[in-house]
């Protein structure tokens, strides 16, 4: 149960965007290592003059080409490539860190809630207790073997045993809505 709980925490958007952003910097990082290559290029051209001497002919056309060889750049590309790689690190464990926080937050809420639930019984039990206490209280008092002290205590026994249920009732329910949100909420 806690696993898919977990796992329907990992579907936000915040872990959506965090690893859109390692996998733009994974990208990014490429890019930089590929500024060490040499690069080539080329243009060509080809034309008519309009107005021209008779003796120079009217078409014309020229190539050239451009080989770049980063070599004396001063190791630039190598240090952003570095940089660019360092990068994609700290947005790795940006986006493992989100991970740990969204399981142990959700593990957190979850024990909370358990907790809470197991209380119940636990208050259940005390009200039950503390009912038949005061039951017993009353018939003693009713038939004159009890005095008005033990039967007060036995009812205000009785009413902190059905408060602290009451309240274990709503800790329970609040700690049920916390996970909830702790499971809905984008991180």
């Amino acid at each position: 149960m806690l696993l898919v709980i977990v796992l329907l925490a990992w579907g936000w958007i915040g872990r959506a965007a965090l690893q859109n952003e390692v996998e733009a910097a994974q990208k990014f990082s490429s890019a930089e290592r590929d500024l060490r290559r040499p690069t080539a290029s080329a243009l060509g051209v080809v034309g008519e003059a309009p107005v021209c001497d008779n003796h120079i002919p009217n078409w014309y056309g020229a190539v050239g080409a451009n080989i770049g060889i980063p070599i004396f750049n001063g190791f630039l590309y190598n240090a952003r490539a570095k940089a660019a790689d360092l990068q994609t690190e700290v947005n790795r464990q940006e986006l493992a860190d989100l991970r740990n926080n969204i399981a142990r937050d959700v593990r957190t809420s979850w024990q909370d809630t358990m907790r809470a639930y197991e209380r119940l019984s636990v208050t259940q039990q005390l009200r039950e207790q503390a009912s038949l206490a005061f039951d017993l209280s009353q018939a003693r008092y009713n038939l004159g073997l009890g005095s008005i002290v033990e039967f007060s205590q036995a009812d205000l026994q009785k009413t902190e045993a059905d408060i602290a249920d009451t309240d274990a009732k709503y800790q329970y329910r609040l700690t049920q809505i916390a996970l909830t949100y702790t499971i809905s909420s984008p991180k």
